[in-house]
């Protein structure tokens, strides 16, 4: 038989239990279906038993959820989604990613939403240069945007320079800078180069540069038709 274990979470009483277990009850019904724990509450307390590490991760779930909600985050089903799994996974607290505010305007501010995210922001702080790879709709452009903007107001950098390759047109000079480093790279051993950006393979190709290109869009697009034949 599996040993039990109490954890009790106290709520301060200041706090609107409301906030944060839903309206009824809902965001509170999704940590019970994500852990096999048992959670009453009790007023301003909240109890749950069950197996020593799943209590434990639980009464640590509320607490990062009360962080949150400090910090001025609003609790909805997606943050709790978000904050279950990054207490699962277990290398990360809600409140260091989901509280990480890179941008606010009007009382809305723009955060990691995933561990991912975060190490991507963390980076761009730390460096001059970051490169990110991933599928379009992961935040690349839209948390790179949101830091250079900060930046920008913290009079870390200038200006913030927008190329013509965000509106879908491409200037000659601005193709025979990017054969300039094309040439560069290969003159420091570069075999190919790997289009990372959406919008570079509209300026550089295989017919304008000296190495071979590599489109990840066409690449994910043909992997992605490949698998659909397949199955």
């Amino acid at each position: 038989m599996t040993a039990t274990t109490d954890v009790k979470v106290l709520v301060p009483g200041d706090r609107d239990m409301v906030a944060l277990l839903g309206r009824r009850d809902e965001l509170l019904k999704l940590v019970e279906a994500a852990f096999a724990a048992r959670i009453v509450v009790r007023g301003n307390e909240i109890t749950i038993s069950g197996p020593h590490g799943e209590a434990e991760r639980v009464g640590l779930l509320f607490e990062e959820l009360l962080s949150l909600l400090d910090a001025g985050q609003e609790l909805n089903a997606s943050a709790v989604g978000r904050s279950i799994q990054l207490i699962k996974g277990d290398r990360a607290r809600p409140s260091e990613v989901l509280a990480d505010v890179v941008l606010s305007n009007r009382g809305r501010g723009i955060s990691p939403k995933t561990l991912g995210q975060k190490e991507y922001v963390d980076a761009m702080r730390r460096s001059t240069i970051t490169f990110a790879i991933g599928p379009a709709g992961t935040g690349k452009t839209y948390l790179a945007v949101a830091t250079a903007v900060r930046a920008l107001q913290a009079k870390e950098v200038s200006r913030i320079i927008l190329d013509e390759l965000v509106y879908g047109r491409v200037l000659p000079e601005s193709v025979a800078r990017l054969q300039a480093v094309a040439m560069r790279l290969q003159a420091h051993g570069a075999q190919a180069l790997v289009l990372g950006c959406t919008e570079l393979p509209l300026a550089l190709n295989d017919a304008n540069t000296p190495i071979p290109t590599l489109d990840s869009t066409r690449l994910l697009a043909r992997a992605a038709l490949r698998r659909a034949i397949e199955t």
